[in-house]
């Protein structure tokens, strides 16, 4: 599962928040685990930034 959760972050950062939790749903993690991971404030060092949905600069 925790690979599961792993390849969904790494969604996350590459396709957006949706494509993330499609995944992770589709591959039997429950949706307040999903919410919990995907709002999450405090990420691991090494995790990749969160990227805005429109462009900065």
């Amino acid at each position: 599962m925790s690979d599961v959760v792993r390849r969904g972050l790494e969604i996350d950062a590459a396709k957006g928040s949706v494509a993330a939790w499609t995944h992770m749903a589709a591959h039997g993690v429950e949706a307040d685990t999903i919410a919990r991971v995907l709002t999450s404030a405090c990420r691991r060092p090494g995790d990749p930034p969160y990227r805005g949905a429109f462009p900065t600069g």
